[in-house]
């Protein structure tokens, strides 16, 4: 029998996600709170919380669970956490592309690798996100969830020179 995952769907949209550890949890960075609760995040707008017709996420609002396609612009932005800890998020709900990332009405950490010396990190991973799996290699989490990146094509040289 295989150890791949078997829940993929078609149309899954997965990104990566580093975290904080506190009391023994998966923390969020940017936002305090027990925002994540059994590997799930939904997200809410706090700067309109009163709006009903105020979707989250929006272009205009800065709510939405926040995301990065590839491992490089994780480590550009949060590079002391994520050579530590890093999950696939399964983005779920709204999902709206940003410069450098993604945000979404909701995700759920579906795999995590975190560095082999901390114990602790392994400890509050699996208690964070139960039943999801620990990848000891990173690159093979990445391989088996994200797609391929393409490599930028040369500009094409005008004729004239």
């Amino acid at each position: 029998m295989s150890d791949l995952p078997t829940d993929l769907e078609v149309g899954d949209a997965y990104a990566l996600r580093t975290f904080d550890v506190k009391d023994g949890r998966l923390a969020s960075i940017a936002q305090r709170g027990p925002h994540w609760e059994d590997g799930k995040c939904e997200a809410i707008c706090l700067t309109n919380p009163d709006d009903p017709d105020h979707e989250v996420p929006s272009d205009d609002c800065t709510c939405g669970v926040y995301a990065f396609w590839t491992v490089e612009e994780l480590l550009n932005q949060y590079v002391d956490f994520a050579r530590r800890i890093v999950t696939v998020v399964r983005m779920d709900g709204l999902t709206i592309e940003g410069d450098n990332g993604v945000k979404a009405n909701a995700a759920q950490i579906v795999a995590w690798w975190c560095a082999e010396d901390a114990a602790e990190l392994a400890t509050a991973c699996a208690a964070s996100a139960p039943g999801t799996r620990r990848y000891f290699d990173r690159d093979v989490m990445l391989g088996l969830y994200l797609a391929p990146q393409k490599p930028e094509e040369p500009e094409e040289e005008n004729q004239d020179g």
